[in-house]
Order: structure tokens, then sequence, then C-alpha cells
């Protein structure tokens, strides 16, 4: 099953969408060091704000 992270938290019909895709996960946090560590062995990101420049 693939593995999505989300920066925010999505609308609940969104989750409904998406639960065939995959198991969803929520960032617990937004700065860099955090999304790199949840990021790492997912498959998709959907992003949903700008990201912090030490990503790039």
């Amino acid at each position: 099953m693939r593995k999505i992270l989300s920066t925010h938290p999505l609308h609940p019909r969104a989750i409904a969408m998406l639960a065939g895709a995959g198991k969803l996960a929520v960032a617990s946090a937004l700065d860099a060091k955090t999304l790199t560590a949840e990021a790492r062995d997912v498959d998709i990101v959907i992003v949903r704000a700008p990201l912090p420049p030490e990503l790039f």
C-alpha cells in the first residue's frame, strides 16, 4: 500500500477519495527537518502551502 503525506489536514471528502490510493498521514510540523524525516519513505506528498526554502 502506498504512503501519502499531506502538509496540512484535508477535507473529509478528500480523505475519502484518497482512501483507496494508500495510507494518509498529515505532517506533524512544517519545519524542514520534520518534513524531510516524515517524507523520507512516502510515495506521494500533497503540498497545501509554501514549503520551507531549506528543502530546496
